[in-house]
């Protein structure tokens, strides 16, 4: 029959509720209301049911150089319903050289039983970085240099010929030339340690001096403390003392040689000769 203007309806009495598609995220989800007892007939009220906010975040992650290309598909899931979530993400973001970039998520895997229609998913990037690698001085040429006690900074073991500082550590003799360190084989025997980044070299009288792309030449007698620094893409800087020495000269002067008949005069001989 049909129900009179006013009339309150009872639920369980006149009438019952009922839902339809009503679990999953949609524009169409049902509430039925069917009447009953005295009276007759239905109505059907449609409502929507939104996605609901999640998040899927990128992992971050470091490593040190090695001149390889890294990535991760590492993620976090965040504000899903208990139960449902990602299985797994996928990045197509990779960094090789020392930096840092986004990991970005390129495609999402759900897990069994989460539909991606219920959710509005916000994806956020993580960092990929990598760091510069460390020369390994224990790798390196001078590994052995300076000896244990040794400290370079040290003016008397800068003084001391005795005391080397490094494999590229110079001596000559006094010739009125200019020396210095060798930087062919210097080159020579870095080349080869930066995992295929070219090395350069300048170089300083101190640690902490002004480093040049020209070593210092010594034409007078000395022992000096010479600083090389190696630097080379993806890697951090790596110093070394050296020493160039210039010893002195050793000559012999002789004086010259004549004969004189007596006369009653005083005689002499300048001459000198140097060897």
């Amino acid at each position: 029959s049909n129900v009179v203007l006013g009339t309150e309806l009872a639920e369980g009495v006149d009438f019952d509720y009922s839902w339809a598609d009503n679990t999953n995220a949609t524009s169409e989800a049902k509430v039925i209301a069917s009447l009953r007892g005295n009276y007759s007939g239905s109505f059907t009220n449609l409502f929507a049911i939104a996605p609901k906010p999640a998040t899927v975040t990128a992992a971050s992650a470091t490593w040190v150089y090695d001149a390889a290309p890294h990535g991760t598909n590492g993620f976090v899931a965040a504000d899903f319903v208990a139960g449902e979530g990602v299985a797994s993400v996928t990045s197509d973001s990779r960094i090789t050289d020392v930096g840092e970039t986004n990991n970005v998520i390129a495609t999402i895997a759900f897990a069994d039983g989460t539909l991606a229609s219920n959710y509005a998913v916000t994806t956020n990037a993580g960092t990929l970085a990598v760091t510069s690698a460390a020369l390994d001085p224990a790798a390196g040429p001078d590994a052995a240099y300076p000896a244990a006690g040794v400290d370079p900074s040290d003016p008397a073991a800068v003084a001391d010929p005795a005391k080397p500082f490094s494999s590229f550590d110079v001596t000559n003799v006094y010739d009125g030339a200019a020396h210095t360190i060798d930087t062919n084989a210097l080159a020579a025997a870095y080349q080869d340690m930066f995992l295929g980044n070219a090395p350069s070299f300048s170089y300083a009288l101190a640690s902490n001096g002004v480093y040049a792309a020209e070593p210092p030449a010594f034409v007078d007698v000395t022992v000096t403390s010479l600083w090389y620094k190696v630097s080379a893409a993806n890697f951090a800087d790596f110093a070394h003392p050296a020493k160039v020495i210039v010893l002195p000269r050793a000559v012999t002067l002789t004086s010259g040689t004549a004969t004189w008949v007596y006369d009653g005069e005083a005689h002499s001989n300048i001459e000198v000769t140097v060897t």
